[in-house]
């Protein structure tokens, strides 16, 4: 596993940017906290579908391939949650299932024999 340095930091920057879109967005007292969430949850997508390179050119593509459709489902939840006046508790349940989720896939993909 290679990890790319510089593609690490425009990750992270491209992260912070959507998260300050998202805290201009927000009208609500939620609005630091969506913000905050929206970058973790951004940052751990993209870390994946841009950062991370394999040998194997197949776990590659998987992992790219499931990073970037995570990081949608992320980018429209946090926009809906970003229009809306919502609750904490909802958002953290939502946001939190669909992580763990796409956690458990990458361990698996990661851990995979693929021939």
């Amino acid at each position: 596993m290679k990890i790319n340095f510089f593609k690490v930091i425009i990750t992270f920057l491209i992260s912070l940017l959507l998260s300050y879109a998202l805290y201009n967005i927000q009208d609500s007292a939620n609005k630091t906290f969506l913000s905050f969430a929206s970058f973790v949850l951004f940052i751990s997508t993209l870390l994946v579908a841009i950062c991370i390179d394999f040998e194997d050119k197949r776990k590659t593509t998987n992992l790219k391939i499931l990073g970037g459709l995570f990081f949608l489902v992320f980018l429209s939840i946090n926009i809906f949650f970003g229009i809306i006046n919502f609750n904490i508790s909802t958002y953290i349940t939502l946001n939190g299932i669909i992580l763990l989720l796409f956690l458990l896939v990458t361990y698996n993909l990661i851990k995979a024999k693929l021939s």
